[in-house]
């Protein structure tokens, strides 16, 4: 009689289950994705260390001609650099769940092969690319070939560590030499400037201007070209602006070098003491910044007239 006004004893209480957070949840929170994904995160960075390990002389003797040469300087600042860029796509590489373990490793011997060959004939450029190369070969064994897709731009970035070869910086050198030497006659006489030229000679009134090999304005091109790389890198989404403006850096490089000769001219020709001046050193540095500024403003220009013409047809 008193059944229906108390709970009956021995009821089974109701429980709460709470679910086990999906792969897409953990995904969505920035967890780790899975065991495998965090074994070829982890194998990736200690094969990295070992191949650290195995090219340290190779890479002590290129850091020491980034401190020597000046063609060469920019060198110091690309691991950084492509360090941070492979930082901001950890996420994206912890997906890459199926790694190509045979491909990977021919890459790798493909590339102890090339180091071995490149210290024996005393061939730096080789035993030196050889790093980039056995790098690739250890990311397709634990990633796959999706991950080297992902990471092409700081693979190029760390290209650009690597010095050229002396005999392709002589094929490049001595041609912008002239072009530069045209250039620089061309805007002398449109100011209005007595100008000789003889190769590589500007004969002025007074004075002889000479555009010898650190004149040439590669050192300037390859600086500008690692500057534009990286800018369009963090600042421009669409990989057909970005292979723009990083083609447009070599114009803009041979005009800027042209226009600090023009200026080195100018100003030889009222005091000749000034071609070896310290304003002939810094003017290197000046020519770098205006060449940057130069990117920026071409990228910025062209972003507002593809905004209104796109404007105008949506």
């Amino acid at each position: 009689m008193f059944g229906g006004s108390a709970c009956q004893e021995g009821a089974e209480q109701p429980r709460i289950r709470m679910a086990a957070p999906r792969i897409d949840d953990r995904r969505a929170t920035g967890i780790f994705l899975d065991d495998r994904s965090i074994a070829g995160v982890t194998g990736l960075f200690w094969f990295g260390l070992l191949l650290l390990a195995c090219y340290w002389p190779v890479l002590v003797n290129m850091a020491d001609q980034w401190q020597t040469d000046d063609n060469a300087a920019h060198g110091f600042f690309a691991p950084f650099v492509a360090g941070y860029m492979v930082w901001e796509k950890r996420s994206d590489l912890a997906r890459f769940r199926s790694g190509a373990p045979v491909a990977g490793f021919l890459i790798c011997c493909l590339g102890m092969v090339q180091a071995f060959l490149g210290t024996l004939g005393a061939e730096l450029f080789i035993a030196r690319s050889a790093f980039l190369v056995s790098l690739a070969g250890v990311v397709i064994y634990f990633l796959g070939f999706q991950a080297i897709r992902a990471l092409c731009v700081p693979l190029l970035v760390l290209a650009f560590m690597v010095p050229i070869p002396g005999i392709a910086s002589e094929q490049i050198t001595f041609p912008l030499q002239m072009l530069a030497s045209r250039i620089s006659e061309h805007f002398l006489e449109f100011l209005g400037f007595s100008v000789f030229r003889d190769g590589n000679i500007l004969e002025m009134a007074g004075h002889r201007l000479a555009i010898v090999e650190a004149c040439s304005g590669i050192r300037s091109l390859f600086s500008l070209l690692f500057l534009s790389l990286t800018y369009t890198y963090f600042l421009e989404t669409s990989t057909r602006v970005r292979i723009l403006l990083f083609l447009s850096t070599i114009p803009i490089a041979i005009l800027t070098n042209a226009g600090r000769i023009v200026v080195l001219g100018i100003m030889t020709n009222y005091d000749p003491a000034l071609a070896d001046s310290i304003f002939h050193a810094l003017s290197g540095w000046v020519l770098s910044l205006i060449g940057f500024a130069l990117i920026v403003a071409l990228h910025y220009t062209g972003s507002f007239f593809y905004r209104i013409i796109h404007g105008r047809h949506s």
